[in-house]
C-alpha cells in the first residue's frame, strides 16, 4: 500500500487494485502472454505500480493497470534458451524460476535468483 492506494496478486494469476484503502477492488485483467506468473507488485504512488514475474520479467504502469510496459527487454529464461539454442559450448536449457528479488535503497535490483 501506498497511502490508500495498494494492489493484491493471487493465484491462479490474479490482480486487485484499491484506490480507497480496500473498502473497494478493482480486477485488472493481465494478458494471458505475459512471462510467467506474477509474484510480486509494488505501489509506486498514484496509479503507478511495478509488478514482476516469475520469468523475471518487470513492467510498470502509471495508469492504474490499463496499461503495462515493460522494463526489460527479454527474461532470463529467454536469454539463457536463445544462447543455449545457439550452440554456446557448454550451454544448457533454462528451467525453474525467479524465487528472490533484491534491491537497493534507490529501488534498483542488486540481486535476482533461481533454481
Amino acid at each position: 500500500f501506498d497511502g490508500g492506494e495498494g494492489w493484491v496478486l493471487g493465484k491462479p494469476t490474479l490482480l486487485l487494485h484499491t484506490k480507497d484503502s480496500g473498502k473497494s477492488w478493482e480486477r485488472i485483467p493481465l494478458s494471458p502472454k505475459l512471462p510467467g506468473e506474477p509474484t510480486g507488485i509494488l505501489a509506486k504512488g498514484p496509479n503507478q505500480a511495478e509488478m514482476i514475474t516469475s520469468s523475471g520479467a518487470v513492467y510498470t504502469t502509471e495508469n492504474a493497470g490499463r496499461n503495462w510496459k515493460a522494463q526489460v527487454k527479454e527474461t532470463i529464461d529467454a536469454t539463457l534458451n536463445r544462447v543455449s539454442a545457439s550452440g554456446v559450448s557448454g550451454a544448457s536449457y533454462f528451467t525453474g524460476s525467479i524465487v528472490n528479488e533484491q534491491r537497493d535503497s534507490q529501488g534498483s535490483y542488486i540481486a535476482v535468483s533461481s533454481r
